[in-house]
């Protein structure tokens, strides 16, 4: 479904908001607007191009309604993308700080 992957998108971008182990994505996410005011309309403008049915929208967007759950299991499983962005950054946070921890001990 065309839907996952642009809820996909839509996580992946926020994961992109850091790259640094030190610093979540989710950081003052609230603080950037303009960044919100993007997957909003990212968001409601997919929701609608899905949701839209009869004649106009199965000629224009070749999409037919979903049920609820299928919206869940969408975002629940898109979401993973920021989970697991998430769980690297813990994971190479902890290694560079072994890391560091080992070099002072050598030196």
């Amino acid at each position: 479904m065309f839907s996952t992957y642009v809820f996909l998108q839509v996580f992946n971008e926020i994961n992109a908001r850091s790259l640094s182990p030190q610093r979540s994505p989710l950081a003052g996410l609230l603080q950037n607007r303009a960044f919100l005011a993007i997957l909003t309309l990212t968001v409601i403008g997919q929701i609608v191009m899905t949701e839209i049915g009869g004649e106009v929208g199965a000629k224009v967007f070749s999409t037919a309604p979903l049920p609820i759950m299928t919206w869940f299991w969408i975002i629940a499983g898109s979401s993973s993308a920021l989970i697991f962005g998430e769980v690297i950054r813990l994971v190479r946070k902890a290694i560079g700080g072994r890391a560091r921890l080992a070099t002072a001990r050598s030196a």
